[in-house]
């Protein structure tokens, strides 16, 4: 093998090497990024459920206000 052609052959492997690098390193990336967003759903369905809740205690609390108590006399 000639001294150019080893010179091409490592360049080669070089630029496969930053090639693979490059994909792996976004993959990873996405991966990342992607895991907040699970976390967030958690947080968000939480959210909605304590919302719910409160809704529901308001409601609870301001229809025994409007109705005023009967008199069982």
């Amino acid at each position: 093998m000639t001294d150019s052609q080893n010179r091409s052959s490592l360049g080669l492997v070089l630029l496969a090497a930053v090639g693979a690098g490059t994909l792996s390193g976004a993959l990873l990336g996405l991966m990342i990024v992607r895991r907040p967003r699970v976390l967030s759903d958690v947080t968000i369905t939480e959210t909605v459920d304590d919302l719910k809740r409160r809704a529901e205690k308001i409601l609870e609390e301001l229809s025994q206000s409007t109705h005023p108590p009967k008199n069982t006399a």
